[in-house]
């Protein structure tokens, strides 16, 4: 999860979009913290 934090930072607007994407299918409550991050909403 610290890996995606950090990709999540760094990365461009695609990486994040993706990331996101997987996080979300996988996670819910680890997406919402990447959401806190990058200062968007959960889809």
């Amino acid at each position: 999860m610290a890996e995606f934090e950090v990709a999540i930072r760094d990365g461009s607007e695609r990486a994040i979009r993706s990331i996101l994407g997987y996080v979300e299918a996988v996670n819910g409550a680890q997406a919402e913290r990447l959401h806190e991050i990058v200062g968007t909403e959960k889809s």
